[in-house]
């Protein structure tokens, strides 16, 4: 089976899109399939472009191949995503390079658009009418919804009308949608009145061969200053609607109650520079901000780990999300604070048992917690294990990428009849 994958992100990347979109890939290839993946040139989230790419970006777009996926990258406006019409030319930008390139590739059997942005979506589309080939939309995030959700428009502004137009026409003219959660699919049946049998959930996983237990590095702790301390860690974007502020928050408190105690942040994104800014204005020691780091690297840091932060703002529509993060802390064996409602508290305190939970952005609760696990180490301990044993058994990506494979045969076997 030969698949095209476009996708706005992807290695070597951050973020739950990337890792998607890579590992499955990754994992399609050693099934037999041929894979394409059309993305951006690497520039997430900080809006500069990665410095092996520099040389290349000047050329517009580019071929390589990694893990034995056939990349090609499109040129695309580098942006941090702070502003909102940065943003907006950053989507369109990718749109339009990618469709000029896709009457120009050879024919595949299927093409897989991930969303968001939208804009993907529309150049599957595009190239699914011209090729006659079935167009699978990948449904991350419910989009025109989350522009209302994170305050970026109001449900009258011109952005949301003109989302929420593509959207419909994305819903109806795919062959199929792919959703990641069973509350999204709900969502999509309720709101936009798709029939059911159109429908498939893939869940995000995690690759278990490489986020599994192992003895933390003492090399790396100590390099980043933090020998001898209990290490809480939040591993992922640092953005507005993430709810990181909470630990600055939680830290006075939590230094004064557990001073061996050390917060420790690895990522980048839109709200890093006001939480460092601030973290240094009030003094807190007991923050530390590592910076983004290379995907390998992130099992390291979580095995440094003593508890693990999941965090989220308090955003209704967010309830309706699982974080892809959520997956890898539990994969290494590390118990999970999850200040997040909804599918991912769900997941991780109730079906996994592999950790507890407090409502977002409440400092005190995330204190409470923490309380609760650094004085019970036998509790911390059961819940790393019980986390392992549940990602090994449900969340593993190659099983999600095997059902996601059967699937796509499926629709490619109906569309030759």
């Amino acid at each position: 089976m030969k698949i095209l994958y476009i996708s706005h992100y992807f290695y070597p990347e951050m973020g739950a899109a990337s890792a998607r979109a890579f590992e499955l890939s990754k994992y399609w290839v050693e099934y037999g399939h041929e894979v394409t993946v059309l993305t951006c040139f690497p520039n997430y989230p900080d809006g500069v472009i990665h410095n092996e790419y520099k040389r290349k970006f000047k050329k517009l777009f580019m071929r390589e191949q990694i893990c034995g996926v056939n990349i090609i990258r499109a040129a695309t406006y580098p942006t941090h995503l702070r502003s909102s019409s940065r943003r907006g030319l950053n989507y369109l930008s990718f749109f339009i390079s990618s469709a000029i390139i896709t009457p120009f590739l050879k024919n595949f059997d299927v093409i897989i658009a991930t969303s968001p942005p939208l804009f993907p979506g529309l150049t599957g589309l595009i190239a699914s009418r011209l090729k006659n080939i079935p167009l699978v939309f990948e449904v991350r995030d419910l989009w025109p919804e989350v522009i209302t959700a994170v305050g970026a428009a109001g449900k009258n502004s011109l952005s949301y009308k003109t989302f929420d137009k593509i959207a419909s026409i994305l819903y109806e003219k795919s062959n199929l949608i792919v959703a990641l959660t069973e509350s999204f699919k709900d969502e999509i049946i309720s709101q936009r009145g798709v029939n059911r049998q159109r429908i498939k959930v893939i869940e995000n996983g995690v690759d278990i061969k490489i986020f599994k237990p192992f003895p933390a590095e003492l090399d790396l702790i100590d390099k980043i200053g933090l020998k001898d301390r209990f290490i809480i860690s939040y591993i992922g974007t640092i953005g507005y609607t993430h709810g990181v502020e909470v630990i600055v928050r939680a830290a006075h408190e939590v230094k004064r109650k557990f001073p061996q105690i050390a917060f420790l942040l690895v990522g980048d994104g839109s709200d890093k520079t006001r939480l460092e800014k601030l973290k240094n204005e009030e003094g807190l020691d007991n923050v530390v901000f590592a910076g983004q780091q290379p995907k390998q690297k992130i099992p390291v840091y979580l095995n440094a780990s003593n508890i693990s932060l999941v965090l989220s703002s308090k955003q209704r529509l967010f309830r309706k999300t699982i974080f892809a993060k959520v997956f890898e802390p539990m994969a290494c064996g590390v118990p999970v604070i999850v200040g997040a409602e909804g599918e991912t508290r769900n997941i991780v305190v109730n079906r996994a048992n592999a950790g507890i939970g407090f409502e977002p952005e409440n400092a005190c609760g995330l204190t409470d917690s923490i309380t609760k696990l650094y004085n019970n180490p036998e509790l911390r301990k059961k819940l790393g294990e019980n986390g392992r044993e549940f990602v090994r058994r449900e969340f593993s990506r190659s099983a999600k990428a095997k059902q996601y494979s059967d699937i796509l045969e499926e629709l490619v076997r109906n569309n030759r009849r």
